[in-house]
């Protein structure tokens, strides 16, 4: 359950309400886009990844920020939806470590990368972006998102290292 407070003339009045109803049908959808391109997955095509951790704010905000808040008094182990968000930041961080140990099976990633601590800071890098973008969207959420993905992974040191080989085997 999701609690929500909203402040009402100095009192604070206590909303419970179950956070899958929270525009229903739009999580249902999303979730089943997402789950459908995980079904065919292709560990070796980098952008059909970055599409299925794509963050298109457009018409959201309002969720992002009620999230963001929620996410934020949630953090107190005796709010209603604790263990909901506690629950919810282990499955993200687990599809992304899940991600990273393809990428780098399939020799895109860098191998000395911990998909624990990768997830972890993806975890960390999208919520603060994200803050940063609802108090100020100057910036394209998605592509900074996409951004951190290769650069926590090390993309470009895989790359760099093919392109090397390319060269020295060309030689």
């Amino acid at each position: 359950m999701l609690a929500i407070e909203k402040h009402i003339a100095g009192e604070a009045v206590s909303l419970q309400t179950v956070a899958a109803d929270v525009n229903a049908d739009d999580l249902v959808d999303a979730e089943g886009e997402r789950a459908a391109m995980r079904e065919g997955l292709d560990a070796t095509d980098i952008d059909q990844l970055l599409r299925l951790i794509s963050v298109e704010p457009t018409g959201h905000v309002n969720r992002m920020r009620l999230f963001a808040a929620e996410s934020a008094a949630a953090a107190d182990p005796d709010h209603p939806a604790h263990e909901w968000f506690i629950r919810r930041s282990l499955a993200v961080r687990q599809g992304f470590a899940a991600m990273l140990r393809q990428l780098q099976t399939a020799g895109l990633a860098h191998p000395d990368v911990d998909p624990e601590q990768f997830a972890r800071q993806m975890v960390a890098v999208w919520d603060g972006l994200q803050l940063q973008w609802l108090a100020e969207p100057t910036f394209a959420l998605t592509e900074e998102v996409k951004r951190a993905f290769r650069t926590l992974g090390r993309f470009d040191l895989v790359e760099a290292r093919r392109a090397i080989e390319e060269l020295a085997a060309g030689l």
